[in-house]
């Protein structure tokens, strides 16, 4: 049985934001529940990954908050963003770094301490089967490879919020089983998760919540029913 977080919640109030003076996100109000797995759809160019960068503290909102627990979170807070995991879409990668050194890395930058970071690392190597390409650098893996590094390396230390864009491109079916189950795994500890994904299967096995994003405005939020593809075709 899901564990519903209801300690945990992501709130947008009145959410704007324009680009050079295009309107990219109008007036979003939306909450996210910890212990759930939200799915965010939407065609290309709607607004989706803006969104995540607010909610990741990437850039500040224009008009409106950001709540985290019934409180207005500032979008430099580090308190708030060392409870953030977040896998961009094109995450940035030092090429030359194998996959051991960038998750060294990323754990020391999020202040993981040495002897939790290191069993950390082999635990997610292990779980992702990436034991093998552990000394590889990342510039040689392929592009699915490459995709678990950034997801693994966003859970070391164990977020319990985790914003995902487009996790699942470049995988084969095998480790897209292995993402699904380990996002699934995680989520029933508690943890908010956040899902931008244009693979409607994906979307319905995983989703408690959807929401539908077009012209950066959510014309959709609420409990995913089974049946996301005829709720995404009828939000047009």
């Amino acid at each position: 049985m899901m564990k519903k977080n209801l300690a945990l919640s992501l709130q947008l109030k009145q959410v704007s934001y324009a680009y050079e003076g295009k309107p990219i996100l109008h007036n979003i109000d939306w909450t996210l529940q910890g212990g759930e797995i939200t799915v965010l759809l939407g065609p290309n160019g709607a607004g989706k990954t803006t969104l995540l960068h607010l909610l990741a503290g990437m850039k500040p909102a224009q008009q409106g908050s950001i709540l985290l627990n019934q409180q207005v979170v500032h979008w430099q807070d580090q308190q708030y963003k060392k409870r953030i995991g977040y896998m961009m879409e094109f995450p940035f990668q030092y090429p030359f770094l194998t996959v051991i050194e960038i998750m060294r890395l990323i754990g020391q930058l999020r202040d993981v301490p040495t002897g939790q970071l290191e069993e950390s690392i082999q635990y997610w190597l292990k779980h992702f089967l990436l034991e093998s390409y552990s000394n590889y650098p990342i510039g040689a893996l392929s592009q699915g490879t490459a995709r678990r590094v950034a997801l693994a390396s966003q859970l070391l230390h164990e977020p319990d919020i985790l914003l995902l864009d487009e996790p699942t491109n470049g995988l084969d079916p095998d480790q897209v089983i292995i993402v699904r189950d380990t996002l699934q795994q995680y989520c029933s500890r508690g943890a908010l998760i956040l899902l931008s994904t244009h693979i409607m299967g994906l979307a319905e096995k995983l989703s408690h919540q959807a929401a539908i994003l077009r012209n950066g405005r959510i014309v959709y939020a609420g409990e995913s029913d089974g049946d996301l593809e005829s709720l995404y075709v009828a939000s047009k």
